[in-house]
């Protein structure tokens, strides 16, 4: 029906304003020049035990001023702010640049609190971004809490096209225990630290008057006193790790997964279902020590630490419950079957080939008949040679291919065949002559590849047209949802 002649006219709603560009919270360059400050602890310690140390902590103490500075001008020169589902961050100080980030190309969003975050009431937010290749993803470093949390909800809603629907209610699905994440640390500790303890050792050699450093220890102290440093350097070290992954838990966020960890600083990784293309399960010595097995999940993505979940201390018994959780509704059943016997004679020799080499190269140097000594490895390499080719397999369900490998650390990995890019079959000239392969499984980054080493010939050529098979008809089952 037409209106009548001066009937005002109907209303037409306008759309939402834009809103106005947010910066980061003022407290962005202190806390930032003071984490580029915290690196160069090392060349402070040197400075107090140094005579020429009042010099070279006036140049530390300019180039933190310098960095503050520095800083200063990104804060002014970095604002942000949301375009409908697009988020749109303008930065730079000489050269200007705008980032303009769909949420569908969205891969994860993660929050970082660390110690100096918290007193300050503020958080870092991590937005990665698919298929950026080299350029790099954005950063918000820092805003509020809250801020940070509506950054998050906001491109999780927008990704998933939810519109004003709430999100359900987080759950917790899993939780790492405490106990086995501190039975873990507690040997693990030790592994980390002998490397750490010898180069640093090492390096202050070189830079520090030693004498004038142990001038202020009773005679004969030096012992006790490197000891009781190892020691509590250890309990550091232990310390660090149950800190840094403290209370993990498994979170269902809506239909995503979110790991959320740590005790000074609290970390919340996004775990976008549908794109996890990888499960690693890791069993090391401190892991055969602790019961305990490490779980990564692997998920495409542009790089970065989020990409990469990482579960470290996983009750044995746990895994298989985990793994489930991770990804339900996949059939992780595999049988896993050996590789032929073929395959021994080859991983006895990759173990054992550098024992006579390094005996040889050791005597050619020191010209001295010990260097024969050497070759008493050759019984141990031999046997973890023996124990790779044990460990060594693969199986595969409808929906995954499991590999296994390892000699002194076991890799389990479980791959989705739909994540699948490519397969491709090489045999090297010793391989041929046993009729073996490895087949190379082809994912996005970061993980890239895995490849499964001396395969049956054709089990390897059968596996991969099944997995070829697998990419056709999952490009096809896109092409209709399109």
């Amino acid at each position: 029906m037409q209106p009548f002649e001066g009937a005002p006219a109907p209303r037409v709603p306008r759309p939402p304003a834009e809103p106005d560009w947010k910066r980061l919270h003022i407290a962005s360059p202190i806390l930032n020049s003071l984490a580029a400050g915290l690196r160069f602890w090392p060349f402070l310690l040197i400075a107090v035990l140094n005579e020429a140390g009042l010099l070279l902590a006036l140049v530390l103490l300019g180039g933190l001023l310098v960095a503050f500075a520095v800083e200063v001008l990104r804060y002014l020169r970095f604002d942000y702010r949301f375009s409908g589902t697009t988020l749109v961050v303008r930065s730079g100080v000489l050269v200007r640049r705008t980032q303009t980030v769909p949420a569908d190309r969205v891969q994860q969003v993660s929050r970082n609190e660390k110690l100096r975050h918290r007193l300050f009431g503020v958080a870092e937010v991590s937005v990665e971004v698919a298929g950026a290749g080299s350029e790099p993803d954005v950063k918000l470093s820092v805003v509020q809490t809250a801020e940070a949390e509506r950054i998050r909800i906001r491109l999780q809603d927008a990704r998933r096209a939810l519109g004003a629907m709430p999100p359900d209610p987080d759950r917790i699905v899993y939780r790492q225990p405490n106990r086995s994440l501190l039975r873990w640390a507690a040997f693990a500790s030790p592994i980390f630290m002998i490397p750490a303890i010898g180069a640093g050792l090492g390096a202050l050699s070189d830079a520090i008057d030693l004498e004038r450093a142990w001038r202020w220890l009773p005679e004969g102290g030096e012992l006790r006193f490197l000891v009781l440093a190892g020691l509590l350097g250890l309990a550091a070290a232990t310390a660090i790790n149950v800190a840094r992954f403290y209370d993990m838990r498994l979170m269902q966020a809506d239909r995503d997964l979110r790991l959320d960890y740590g005790l000074l600083t609290r970390r919340r990784l996004e775990l976008p279902a549908e794109r996890i293309q990888a499960l690693v399960v890791k069993l090391s010595p401190a892991g055969r020590l602790s019961a305990t097995v490490a779980v990564t999940v692997h998920n495409a993505s542009s790089g970065g630490e989020a990409t990469n979940s990482h579960m470290p201390a996983i009750p044995r018994g746990d895994r298989r419950i985990l793994l489930d959780r991770l990804v339900p509704g996949i059939d992780l059943n595999a049988k896993v079957s050996g590789h032929p016997r073929a395959a021994l004679r080859r991983s006895l020799i990759r173990w054992t080939w550098p024992v006579p080499i390094a005996a040889v190269a050791t005597w050619a140097g020191l010209q001295s008949v010990s260097a024969g000594l050497l070759l008493l490895a050759l019984a141990p390499a031999a046997a973890l040679g023996a124990r790779a080719w044990r460990v060594l397999g693969h199986g595969e369900t409808t929906d995954v291919v499991v590999s296994r490998r390892g000699a002194i650390r076991d890799h389990t990995e479980v791959i989705r065949k739909a994540r699948v890019q490519s397969v491709s079959v090489a045999a090297s000239w010793f391989q041929r002559r046993k009729r073996l392969a490895t087949l190379q499984i082809h994912v996005a980054q970061p993980l890239g590849r895995v490849s499964i080493r001396d395969m049956d010939e054709p089990d390897a050529a059968g596996l991969a047209y099944r997995l070829a098979l697998e990419g056709q008809h999952g490009e096809a089952d896109n092409a209709d949802r399109r």
